[in-house]
């Protein structure tokens, strides 16, 4: 039976709830959960603690306010999904509880089949831009960019993170979240807490590496570096790290806070706006990259390659999921 101060509690107060209830949550994950929270709010548009959990009687009803939004599939099913922990957290009923179960289980393998049938969604067909053009576009921006005299701090840093997602393999949001910046250290027996950018030789040969620890798939992949190769986003990190981010603790940071999961996946949607005129997010930028390198017939050594800086658990068709025809 749930308890009665459930039906009250706030936002902040299930997202307290969460974390007590999963210790060793990430950061990304927390965030995920207070986002599916804030989207619940939107979409009735009212506080959690004024609908007495009412949403959790009727999933159905949940998935057809969904639809009625412009929230992608993805979306949805990522919020369905940190509802049902949520279910299990306040230990409801049986019956709420099977009711979660079969949804969750229903729309995995609706999205699964999806994926695995390789069709673009409706929304991904109308946002979709070859990756051709769509780095001939990022790679304008840089250049353009770099030709002004004044850019202001937060414009530069969001063109920066796009860059992350278009000039080299796109990793996931939650990669450069709890990210610091080791500046002109040696990278031995860093504490595997965090993500890293190492800054190395800024004042002669300047060379960035990224260092995953906090990931996903972490647990199976265990820690990734990758050296960024790329010449423009080797200069955009240069000027980021010499003009803005000086002495910055972690990457990316607005008003001296790092930013957050939803933060990100803003900046990514706004600037891909601004540059492409499309609404891109963090996984349509992983389709897109994933569907030109399977175009190029890349050996499985390749394949390995760009999974690892993905973030992915290679399998024979894993790649071949996010392959988008």
């Amino acid at each position: 039976m749930i308890q009665a101060k459930f039906y009250t509690y706030s936002q902040k107060q299930f997202t307290d709830l969460y974390k007590e209830f999963s210790p060793n949550a990430s950061k990304s994950t927390i965030q995920t959960f207070e986002t599916a929270l804030k989207r619940i709010e939107k979409i009735y548009q009212d506080d959690i603690k004024n609908l007495n959990l009412e949403f959790i009687k009727n999933p159905d009803k949940v998935i057809e306010k969904f639809n009625d939004t412009d929230y992608s599939k993805n979306t949805m099913y990522s919020t369905i999904n940190m509802i049902n922990k949520l279910i299990i957290m306040i230990d409801a009923p049986l019956t709420i509880k099977k009711l979660w179960s079969d949804v969750v289980k229903k729309l995995t393998i609706e999205r699964d089949n999806n994926q695995l049938d390789n069709v673009k969604t409706k929304k991904e067909d109308e946002n979709w831009i070859n990756f051709k053009d769509l780095l001939e576009k990022v790679e304008k921006e840089v250049d353009k960019t770099f030709d002004k005299p004044n850019i202001k701090e937060n414009e530069f840093r969001n063109l920066l993170i796009f860059c992350l997602y278009c000039l080299m393999p796109p990793a996931r949001i939650g990669n450069y979240l709890d990210c610091k910046v080791i500046r002109n250290q040696e990278q031995t027996n860093l504490p595997a807490d965090y993500n890293y950018v190492i800054l190395k030789d800024m004042d002669n040969n300047p060379t960035f590496y990224f260092v995953f620890n906090k990931f996903k798939t972490a647990k199976f992949l265990g820690t990734k570096m990758f050296k960024v190769e790329n010449p423009k986003l080797t200069a955009l990190l240069y000027r980021y790290f010499t003009k803005y981010n000086k002495d910055g603790e972690f990457f990316l940071m607005s008003r001296g806070k790092e930013l957050t999961q939803p933060n990100l996946t803003n900046i990514l949607k706004r600037t891909s706006q601004d540059i492409t005129e499309k609404n891109l997010s963090c996984n349509m930028l992983r389709h897109i990259y994933i569907s030109h390198f399977m175009e190029e017939n890349p050996t499985l050594r390749q394949k390995l390659e760009i999974a690892g800086a993905m973030g992915q658990s290679y399998h024979a068709n894993q790649q071949d999921k996010y392959n988008r025809k």
